[in-house]
C-alpha cells in the first residue's frame, strides 16, 4: 500500500505573509511581527567596510524572504530608501565539538540611497 508523500510546500513550510500583505502593510502594528524575520546584524571588518563607503548594511535575514520582500521590509521597517538588495545563502555549519549542525541562514547586503541610515542601536533616555 503507497503512503503519500506530503507536499513540501504545505502551510508549515511557507512564509507567514505573502509579498501583497507586506506590500500593502502600512501600518507599525502589522510590521511588528516582521521584525523577526530579520535575525540579526552582521558586524565584521569587511561589514564595517562596506558600511562606511557604501552605506551597506549586511543582515542575517530568514532563508524565505526574497529581494523585493527585504526590500518592502527594509524601508518600512527602518524608514529609509532602499537602492538594492543583494543576497547570498551560507551553507550549514557544525558545532566545533558536538555532531549538531547549525541551520541555514541567508544574508542580505542592503545598499541605502542619499545620507539615509539605520540605527542598529536604540538609546534611552534616562534622568539621572
Amino acid at each position: 500500500m503507497k503512503q503519500n508523500k506530503k507536499n513540501k510546500y504545505n502551510k508549515e513550510n511557507r512564509l507567514f505573509f505573502d509579498y501583497k500583505d507586506l506590500k500593502n502593510s502600512y501600518q507599525v502594528d502589522n510590521l511588528d511581527r516582521y521584525i523577526n524575520l530579520i535575525k540579526s546584524p552582521v558586524m565584521t571588518e569587511k561589514s564595517s567596510q562596506m558600511l562606511l563607503k557604501n552605506q551597506q548594511y549586511t543582515f542575517d535575514v530568514d532563508v524565505r524572504l526574497t529581494k523585493p520582500q527585504l526590500k518592502i521590509l527594509f524601508s518600512k521597517l527602518f524608514n529609509v530608501l532602499v537602492y538594492s538588495v543583494n543576497t547570498h545563502r551560507l551553507p550549514p555549519k557544525k558545532t566545533r565539538f558536538s555532531k549538531t549542525i547549525k541551520p541555514k541562514y541567508k544574508r542580505a547586503i542592503i545598499t541605502l540611497k542619499g545620507d539615509s541610515s539605520v540605527s542598529l542601536l536604540t538609546t534611552k533616555n534616562v534622568n539621572a
